[in-house]
């Protein structure tokens, strides 16, 4: 498989590694051997981007994206590089400051045609921020989003009844494409498709075409998914007597009086549809988030350690910002963070101790520091939930609220790229039959209490996306018993579910089964997994309720023959895909266990930060190209 091709533009390859001198190494006294996603490499003369952790020849494979040819001064003739005169003579484009390029802003537009930068006339808005950190861009900066659906722009302009031309300068580092919704003066009237750039210093543009009524309007982008919109460089309008808007507040511009009058009580609301998709959500939002959390990580094995110590009483070192920039570097989107909370309670009035929700809080800050997705959820926590009984349903609801109202208090200032997961497995301990409609029963209850309680906090928790599970976290039963809460906001909660089969072939440290596709468990083969998967789709995706598939893995074993590794990896990457086609966010169970085993799961050595298994990685991570 062929690398991406990104652009066709000459690129400035200045101080970029040339293969093989590597970007990236596995340990702090390691030599570099790899590039992580995002890392560019300069290889025959030709710029490459990291989709993902690689070792392979930059251009080899889809972990690469070819950036385009190297300028005229490549890295192979590095005295021009440090000089600053040559640079802006055989290249202009590639120099920081924007005044080289000038002929790109005015002298390409033609009569019709007005260009509108950040910080200039017309430029209304942003939910987000004017930047200058990454380099190709036109005047001072370039406008960037919040990461978060629903974040958008607005430029104002005015001009006279007739069909316009909108063009936009983006650059998109992200490894899919960003979409976003056009509205002129509040009404939807398409949507933009703003596919990957290869980078955030790799800039292109995206055009669309509009009839429209004239006068004054108010232009807005809108992003449709939790990732934001792209950079925007400048957008230009071309259209009958289009011309910048001197308000982005006056509804009735000189140039059409008459007509005007009727649409111009839209330009003020416009602001207001930017949070109605949060207060307000279509199903499409839980989806959008689904595509933007890619593939997923779980933290196994450490803040729901149970034990003296905690943190590290079974086994893994203490959690690290190192730890999660790691796992971001190898392509992981999301970091699901198990947390016990009893341990660190008041047992008689479940008062969750001050210093340990600031630890759980300084390891979720770890993964946005990366611009990470976070599920934080109620681990197993010594099993105090599993007695699903009616005789126990309202002390175990009340212990549940009180928790979740101090955990939902002290986090509901975060954006929504903090998730909130309620329980995990609850079941009669022991018991993994089929359960009683009693055990149902209070176990849905569960979920009911986690979410009203975490709404009646306020704050982003009043449309937070919240995570609940079915029975044990078992497909059939979740289909089967599962009751959705009632939530008062719609179109923001996910179900959850985990997946072992077969348990022989997955976690049965003593399994007969040592291969997959399995000749002797043919039933949990590959139709098993798309169908399961499959169902979950139609059961919740398809009724605008999101799915996480939130532990998933084989584990590693030894005295087996070499092909039961080949058929770990072969497990992985199929149910990975599966869950991908079908719209489920994939969370892979890492306990932190790489040593050799019968119980490992761990990808990465916690301590060395080296990936011990990176063919199941790659599977993994390479899961997104059937999106």
């Amino acid at each position: 498989m062929q690398a991406n091709i990104s652009s066709g533009f000459a690129q400035d390859c200045s101080g970029v590694n040339e293969y093989p001198n590597w970007t990236a190494k596995n340990c702090p006294n390691c030599e570099n051997d790899h590039a992580n996603a995002g890392d560019e490499m300069v290889y025959q003369d030709q710029l490459y981007r990291a989709n993902w952790y690689t070792s392979t020849v930059p251009g080899s494979d889809s972990s690469w994206t070819l950036v385009g040819a190297c300028d005229g001064a490549p890295n192979p003739q590095p005295e021009p590089e440090p000089q600053p005169e040559p640079e802006p003579q055989p290249e202009p484009e590639p120099q920081p400051e924007p005044e080289p390029q000038p002929e790109p802003e005015p002298n390409p537009l033609p009569s019709g045609t007005i260009q509108i930068e950040e910080n200039a006339p017309g430029f209304c808005d942003i939910d987000g921020s004017i930047d200058s950190n990454h380099q190709g861009y036109m005047g001072t900066g370039f406008a960037n989003s919040d990461n978060v659906d629903g974040a958008g722009m607005t430029w104002g302009v005015i001009g006279d009844s007739g069909r316009y031309t909108f063009t936009w300068r983006f650059a998109n580092g992200s490894t899919g494409n960003r979409t976003a919704a056009l509205a002129i003066n509040g009404s939807g009237v398409g949507t933009i498709d703003f596919d990957g750039t290869g980078g955030w210093t790799s800039w292109a543009t995206v055009s669309t075409e509009v009839n429209l009524n004239g006068g004054a309007m108010l232009v807005r982008l809108q992003a449709n998914q939790g990732s934001g919109l792209p950079n925007v460089d400048y957008v230009q309008v071309t259209g009958p007597g289009v011309a910048v808007s001197s308000s982005c507040n006056d509804p009735s511009p000189e140039p059409n009086p008459v007509p005007e009058p009727n649409p111009v009580p839209e330009p003020n609301p416009v602001p207001e549809p930017n949070p109605v998709p949060e207060p307000n959500p279509t199903p499409s939002d839980v989806a959008s988030l689904s595509r933007a959390m890619g593939i997923a990580w779980n933290l196994g094995n450490s803040l729901e350690a149970m034990g003296p110590g905690n943190e590290e009483a079974w086994g893994n070192p203490r959690v690290t910002q190192a730890l999660i920039s790691r796992i971001a570097g190898l392509g992981f989107k999301t970091i699901r963070i198990p947390v016990a909370w009893s341990a660190f309670s008041n047992a008689s009035n479940f008062t969750i101790d001050t210093a340990w929700l600031q630890r759980v809080e300084e390891v979720v800050n770890y993964a946005l520091n990366e611009d990470l997705y976070v599920i934080m959820n109620e681990h197993w926590d010594g099993g105090w939930l599993n007695r699903p009984f009616y005789n126990q349903q309202q002390a175990l609801n009340n212990r549940l609220g009180t928790m979740w109202r101090q955990i939902a208090t002290h986090f509901r200032d975060y954006d929504h790229r903090l998730v909130f997961a309620g329980t995990n497995e609850v079941l009669n301990e022991g018991d993994y039959g089929t359960p009683t409609q009693e055990m149902v029963d209070v176990q849905n209850s569960f979920n009911q209490t986690f979410v009203t309680v975490v709404r009646e906090t306020g704050g982003k928790n009043a449309d937070r996306y919240l995570v609940v599970q079915g029975f044990n976290t078992n497909i059939d039963h979740t289909i089967n018993f599962a009751k959705i809460p009632t939530d008062s906001a719609r179109g923001r909660l996910f179900m959850e579910v985990h997946f072992y089969d077969p348990y022989n072939f997955t976690l049965n440290a003593s399994g007969g089964t040592l291969e997959w596709p399995s000749s002797s468990e043919t039933w949990a083969n590959e139709s098993w997994m798309d169908g399961q998967m499959a169902r979950m789709k139609s059961n919740f995706i398809d009724r605008g309720i999101g799915v996480i598939l939130g532990e998933y893995g084989v584990i590693a074993r030894v005295g087996v023959p070499s092909s039961y590794e080949e058929s770990r990896i072969r497990w992985n990457r199929y149910l990975t895909e599966a869950a991908v086609r079908n719209g489920v966010v994939p969370v892979y169970w890492d306990n932190g266990v790489t040593a050799a085993s019968n119980n490992g799961l761990g990808l990465i050595d916690r301590r060395s930060l080296q990936v011990i298994y990176p063919d199941i990685v790659d599977a993994l991570i390479n899961a997104e190209r059937v999106r």
